[in-house]
């Protein structure tokens, strides 16, 4: 009896809970319910149709252009250099200097050829002083010779006229003697008629030419101005050690500018002399100046003097030139290819699929793709050289 009371308590149990259960549920359901924002999930929006850009084939100027950064430079430079190696002892300019052709610009030290130079002066003096001695004896030689040959000559006259036309023996070797003594005074007259000895001439040659020579030495210790104009370039100062034939000093006339751009290899294929192009200052952009491609390195262009990667750019208005200094920074935009009645796109109008450039042309309520062959690209620009036709409506991807 007492295990039947527990099961059935038990069950008791277990039936309230279901009760309590199902009523939880029952309220949940039947109570109103209450709007909290916080508790709500967030709506998804519906998806918005983005429209596409649309843009129309017009015809105009197309141009692609060259970006490249320049200095104003001048127009030709008048290189200075020592003739000798050496130590520099003075400089009489700076940078900026105006100078006039035979001005002197440096100087090396001389000390040394200055005194071979008075060796080589003594050594003339000495060889010259010789030869002039020698001359002066001979001029008295030869003086004395003339006598003695006119002596001679004046005694086998009278000989010959004493002896008639039938001498005795002994008139006849008066006569042959006489005869021999005016040969004789004759060979002396001769030698000396001469000259001086070659082998005295000589030394004295040497030393003219070995005082040539130090002089020589001593001009080229200095560098004196060929030309009228300013130093620009002034790459010595004293102490300095140079070289012989090194740029020591450069002139140049700066009312005659141009402008001087470093470019790359692969740029320079697309360039050449004569092509337009238009300048700024790079520090502060506003006024264009119109300049011309003058000057590009063989095998581009005919300029033999010009590194490598240079070009140069003169302006064509010469009136410009008083707006620039040496050493300007400015930037070069260079046409390297233009066609003025060109059909274009703006780039993003063109497609591309691998290696595909097609557009998407609309007409009425249809579109269809069509390919395009590309021209010049630039300043916003792209020529169609196939596929559209001006004022064709083209949508954009």
């Amino acid at each position: 009896m007492g295990f039947f009371r527990g099961g059935a308590w038990r069950t008791s149990i277990f039936i309230l809970l279901g009760l309590l259960l199902t009523g939880c549920v029952v309220q949940s359901v039947t109570e109103p319910h209450t709007f909290d924002p916080d508790l709500e999930p967030t709506p998804v929006p519906t998806a918005v149709s983005v429209a596409k850009p649309i843009y129309t084939v017009a015809r105009g100027t197309v141009s692609r252009l060259l970006t490249l950064s320049g200095r104003v430079v001048p127009a030709q430079e008048t290189a200075v250099s020592f003739g000798l190696n050496g130590v520099v002892t003075a400089v009489f300019v700076a940078n900026g200097d105006l100078v006039e052709a035979g001005d002197l610009l440096a100087e090396l030290d001389t000390s040394a050829y200055l005194a071979e130079l008075k060796l080589a002066e003594s050594a003339l003096t000495v060889a010259q002083a010789r030869v002039t001695a020698v001359e002066t004896r001979q001029a008295n030689d030869r003086r004395r010779a003339e006598i003695a040959l006119e002596q001679k000559q004046i005694q086998l006259d009278f000989a010959i006229a004493q002896a008639g036309g039938n001498p005795t023996a002994t008139q006849q070797m008066s006569i042959d003697l006489l005869a021999l003594d005016v040969e004789l005074a004759q060979l002396d007259l001769d030698e000396l008629n001469a000259g001086v000895d070659p082998a005295l001439l000589a030394e004295v040659d040497q030393a003219q030419l070995r005082l040539e020579e130090i002089e020589a030495l001593i001009a080229n210790a200095q560098i004196v101005a060929p030309v009228s104009g300013t130093v620009v370039r002034l790459l010595v100062a004293a102490g300095d050690n140079v070289v012989a034939g090194e740029t020591a000093v450069a002139l140049a006339d700066l009312t005659q500018l141009e402008i001087e751009s470093l470019v790359r290899d692969v740029d320079l294929r697309e360039m050449v002399e004569g092509m337009a192009a238009e300048t700024t200052f790079a520090s502060q952009p506003g006024d264009t100046y119109n300049v011309t491609l003058t000057a590009l390195p063989p095998p581009y262009g005919t300029a033999e003097n010009l590194e490598e990667t240079t070009a140069r750019f003169a302006f064509n208005n010469p009136a410009d030139l008083a707006n620039f200094a040496l050493g300007d920074r400015l930037v070069l935009e260079l046409i390297v290819a233009q066609n003025d009645d060109a059909l274009w796109l703006p780039p993003a109008a063109v497609r591309d699929f691998q290696g595909r450039n097609f557009v998407v042309i609309q007409e009425g309520d249809t579109q269809r793709r069509v390919d395009v062959q590309l021209g010049i690209e630039g300043d916003g620009r792209t020529e169609i050289l196939e596929g559209v036709t001006e004022g064709d409506t083209i949508v954009g991807p």
